[in-house]
Protein backbone atom coordinates (compact mmCIF):
# COMPACT_ATOMS: atom_id res chain seq x y z
CA UNK A 1 0.00 0.00 0.00
CA UNK A 2 1.65 3.17 -1.52
CA UNK A 3 -0.58 5.88 1.07
CA UNK A 4 -0.29 3.04 4.52
CA UNK A 5 2.80 5.95 5.54
CA UNK A 6 0.66 8.75 5.19
CA UNK A 7 -2.43 7.41 6.79
CA UNK A 8 -0.82 6.53 9.81
CA UNK A 9 0.61 9.59 10.48
CA UNK A 10 -2.55 11.28 9.89
CA UNK A 11 -3.98 8.78 12.41
CA UNK A 12 -1.07 9.26 15.09
CA UNK A 13 -0.82 12.83 14.74
CA UNK A 14 -4.68 13.46 14.78
CA UNK A 15 -5.01 11.60 18.38
CA UNK A 16 -1.89 13.26 19.86
CA UNK A 17 -4.23 14.88 22.48
CA UNK A 18 -6.04 11.89 22.68
CA UNK A 19 -3.71 9.19 23.20
CA UNK A 20 -6.00 6.76 22.37
CA UNK A 21 -3.86 5.07 19.72
CA UNK A 22 -5.04 1.59 20.01
CA UNK A 23 -8.51 2.40 19.22
CA UNK A 24 -7.35 4.67 16.62
CA UNK A 25 -5.47 2.27 14.63
CA UNK A 26 -7.90 -1.07 15.57
CA UNK A 27 -10.63 1.59 13.23
CA UNK A 28 -8.22 2.59 10.81
CA UNK A 29 -6.97 -0.79 9.74
CA UNK A 30 -10.34 -1.95 9.67
CA UNK A 31 -11.32 0.36 7.24
CA UNK A 32 -8.51 -0.06 4.89
CA UNK A 33 -8.80 -3.61 4.93
CA UNK A 34 -12.80 -3.50 4.27
CA UNK A 35 -12.00 -0.89 1.72
CA UNK A 36 -9.46 -2.95 0.30
CA UNK A 37 -12.13 -5.99 0.11
CA UNK A 38 -15.04 -4.53 -1.28
CA UNK A 39 -13.06 -1.96 -3.59
CA UNK A 40 -13.04 -4.91 -6.70
CA UNK A 41 -16.48 -5.83 -6.37
CA UNK A 42 -17.52 -2.44 -6.40
CA UNK A 43 -15.26 -1.04 -8.93
CA UNK A 44 -15.80 -4.77 -11.13
CA UNK A 45 -19.71 -4.06 -11.00
CA UNK A 46 -19.63 -0.54 -12.46
CA UNK A 47 -17.47 -1.99 -15.00
CA UNK A 48 -19.62 -4.59 -16.25
CA UNK A 49 -22.25 -1.77 -16.17
CA UNK A 50 -20.53 0.87 -17.48
CA UNK A 51 -17.53 0.12 -19.05
CA UNK A 52 -14.02 -0.45 -17.62
CA UNK A 53 -12.78 3.33 -18.34
CA UNK A 54 -16.06 4.39 -16.10
CA UNK A 55 -14.45 2.50 -13.22
CA UNK A 56 -11.04 4.24 -13.79
CA UNK A 57 -12.48 7.75 -13.69
CA UNK A 58 -14.39 6.41 -10.27
CA UNK A 59 -11.02 5.74 -9.07
CA UNK A 60 -9.62 8.82 -9.85
CA UNK A 61 -12.61 10.48 -8.30
CA UNK A 62 -11.21 8.54 -5.27
CA UNK A 63 -7.60 9.50 -5.50
CA UNK A 64 -8.50 13.06 -5.55
CA UNK A 65 -10.74 12.87 -2.40
CA UNK A 66 -7.67 11.43 -1.12
CA UNK A 67 -5.47 14.19 -2.10
CA UNK A 68 -7.88 16.86 -1.19
CA UNK A 69 -7.95 15.08 2.67
CA UNK A 70 -4.45 15.37 3.09
CA UNK A 71 -4.40 18.79 1.76
CA UNK A 72 -6.78 19.69 4.77
CA UNK A 73 -4.89 17.84 7.07
CA UNK A 74 -1.91 20.05 5.87
CA UNK A 75 -3.71 23.23 6.37
CA UNK A 76 -5.49 21.95 9.36
CA UNK A 77 -2.07 21.22 10.73
CA UNK A 78 -0.38 24.30 9.88
CA UNK A 79 -2.39 25.88 11.51
CA UNK A 80 -2.66 24.07 15.01
CA UNK A 81 1.21 24.80 15.08
CA UNK A 82 0.99 28.64 14.36
CA UNK A 83 -1.52 28.66 17.15
CA UNK A 84 0.88 26.81 19.51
Amino acid sequence: MGTSPIRTTMVTETNEQHGSYEKAFAVGSFVASLSSAIAPIILGYIADLYGIVNSFNLTAIFALFAVFSAYIYDKEKSVRINTI
